[in-house]
């Protein structure tokens, strides 16, 4: 069962900043929040979209929607929930989400990362592309909040 915690960010930057608004798709780990950096989120099962790695973020952006310190813009949750690792190699890292939300259905989704290469700025990784797939045996979950 899924024990660890995802969002996804929508983050607004000012307009002096070099980087117009994105999402951050944010997963906790035991160090913090392993996060990339996506201009458009994909549909399910259709192309990937460039992914940009960040550097590991703090553990309170699973909570936080507002103005990000230093004049770096605000952020906005779009969707968060908890997740189950699939599979992580150098190149690829699988994550299986599962959605947190108000209603009593919720169903999976498979976010694919894929590295295409290993280049570095600035403790960001620049080629990683993110695909979201369909499991194998979609199957929705109903939440125990509705027994």
């Amino acid at each position: 069962m899924a024990s660890l915690r995802y969002v996804i960010l929508h983050h607004k930057l000012p307009a002096n900043q070099g980087r117009g608004p994105h999402f951050d798709v944010m997963f906790e780990t035991a160090l913090g929040l392993q996060t990339w950096a996506v201009e458009t989120l994909p549909e399910l099962d259709g192309p990937a979209v460039p992914a940009l790695s960040l550097p590991i973020h703090r553990l309170a952006y699973l909570d936080y929607e507002g103005p990000v310190s230093k004049n770096r813009g605000t952020v906005q949750r779009v969707r968060s929930g908890v997740y189950d690792r699939l599979g992580d190699t150098a190149n690829q890292i699988e994550f299986q989400l599962q959605e947190a939300s108000k209603s009593t259905v919720s169903c999976d989704q498979i976010f694919v990362f894929k590295r295409l290469a290993a280049d570095h700025i600035d403790g960001c990784d620049l080629d990683w592309k993110l695909s979201i797939k369909t499991p194998p045996s979609r199957t929705p979950i109903t939440s125990k909040a509705a027994n």
